[in-house]
């Protein structure tokens, strides 16, 4: 969420979608996030701007949490505006 409002571009709209399947979705209507920056962005200290405020902690973090509950993380690609995160963790019964 602190990424979206940070890096969303200051205006828009922010969604968080959860599914019945474990999926959460963040949601913005920002710049994006460029593919060739994509995976770099989950690297501990990383940030797309330098200069921006943060310590580019924030979606290694969501990745840890992603893998300690044995789940996934990742960036969706689409023709929508914007950046798509998409969290998925098993669901248990």
């Amino acid at each position: 969420m602190r990424n979206a409002i940070e890096h969303g571009g200051g205006g828009g709209t922010i969604t968080v979608a959860i599914d019945r399947t474990g999926g959460i979705e963040v949601r913005d209507e920002g710049p994006g996030i460029p593919v060739e920056e994509r995976e770099n962005v989950f690297e501990p200290f990383y940030r797309l701007q330098p200069q921006s405020r943060g310590a580019g902690l924030g979606l290694d973090l969501a990745r840890q949490i992603a893998l300690l509950h044995e789940g996934t993380i990742r960036i969706l690609a689409g023709s929508w505006g914007g950046t798509r995160i998409r969290m998925e963790l098993p669901v248990r019964s």
